[in-house]
């Protein structure tokens, strides 16, 4: 019984982490993202100005 209920209890605690992982990685990512693509799309803007 105890071993069993060990088990189970370890395989929650990965799921719980690997997800928590995943949200900081976005939570990280996303302003890093925004930094890149805001100049981008900038340029993109200006080029469409200077074509038009």
């Amino acid at each position: 019984m105890e071993s069993s209920i060990s088990q189970g209890t370890v395989r929650v605690r990965t799921h719980r982490r690997w997800r928590g992982e995943g949200v900081v990685v976005w939570l990280l990512a996303a302003p890093l993202l925004l930094f890149l693509l805001i100049p981008l799309s900038a340029i993109l803007l200006r080029l469409d100005w200077s074509a038009l």
